[in-house]
This record gives structure tokens, C-alpha cells and sequence, in this order.
């Protein structure tokens, strides 16, 4: 199948999922990380998060909004063009009636061959489990759509942040 075909299907897959069970959840939860990280859509963004969405991030950091979720997957992925994710579990509390609970391990790998807010690339590789993301997500109807609405998000940005040339410590 053509990279292309396979970017429209899916898109096609994401467009209103109906998720009814746990499993409808974690199969949405991988098809949806697989567009953004893995297809290069960070834009379908906007579909899965409610727009003012706060999420909560390690060290005090935190994203305002799905805008500002997505330019940070912007800069990751102009940073480490090849990135893949790789989700190692996931685990899925809930119904449709009172919404879902997610919470997922994932890893991220690539190599910096792009520049970053430190420059040029290092060509350093993230590898194995040297990234890990651990995720909580609240999922819930708004406006017909199933969006997230709650989300806590921890990854290894200090392994990101020196992959990029980055100092160790901030």
C-alpha cells in the first residue's frame, strides 16, 4: 500500500470513532499516535483534544491549549524527522456512558538530524527505552465528539533535551 493510501485510510479510521468499549479506546489511543507521530498529522490534533485543554507535563511544564500541543509536536518532529512511537501498554478504565480513562507507556525513537531550539543536529539517536512517555488521559463527549479533555503526560525530556545538544541540567 502507498504511503499516501495509507495516510487516507487512516484519517478516514480517525474521523468519528465510536468508541464503545475499552478496546474500541486503545485502538483509537494507537491509530491516533501513529497519525501524529508516525504519519507526520499533528494537525488531527485539533480533533482529538477539546481546544482549551490544559495538559499537565513533567518539571512544571505544561501545554495551554491544543494550539500549543501542537507546536511542540511540530518542533519534535522537526527535530527528529524520522521519530517513531512504539506503545509498549496501555490500559483503559470506563464506559461510554461516564467516558474513558487511559493511561499507556510509550517510547519514542528517532534521530536528530534536524534542527531544534539548540541548533543544528547532533545526529544522536533516541533508542530502545532511553524515551519513555508515561500517559493519562480523560476522555469524554463534547459536542458529539469524543475528545480528551484531562490529560498527564511525563516523558524523558532531559534524554530529548540532551539528544538535541541541550545542556543536562536546567
Amino acid at each position: 500500500m502507498k504511503l499516501e493510501d495509507h495516510v487516507n485510510e487512516m484519517l478516514k479510521k480517525l474521523e468519528n470513532p465510536q468508541l464503545k468499549s475499552r478496546d474500541d479506546v486503545e485502538q483509537f489511543y494507537r491509530d491516533w499516535m501513529e497519525v501524529v507521530w508516525d504519519l507526520k498529522v499533528p494537525s488531527k490534533l485539533f480533533d482529538f483534544y477539546k481546544p482549551d485543554i490544559y495538559v499537565y507535563r513533567e518539571n512544571n511544564n505544561s501545554s495551554n491549549g491544543v494550539r500549543e500541543i501542537i507546536k511542540e509536536v511540530l518542533a519534535v518532529e522537526a527535530a527528529f524527522p524520522d521519530i517513531k512511537v512504539r506503545i509498549e501498554g496501555v490500559v483503559v478504565t470506563g464506559d461510554e456512558e461516564h467516558g474513558y480513562q487511559l493511561f499507556a507507556r510509550r517510547y519514542f525513537n528517532g534521530t536528530n538530524s534536524g534542527y531544534s531550539q539548540y541548533g543544528e543536529p547532533t545526529g544522536k539517536e533516541l533508542e530502545g527505552d532511553t524515551c519513555l512517555s508515561l500517559d493519562m488521559l480523560k476522555l469524554e463527549k463534547v459536542d458529539g465528539r469524543w475528545q480528551v479533555v484531562n490529560e498527564y503526560t511525563m516523558y524523558s525530556e532531559r534524554t530529548m533535551r540532551v539528544t538535541m545538544g541541550g545542556p543536562k541540567e536546567v
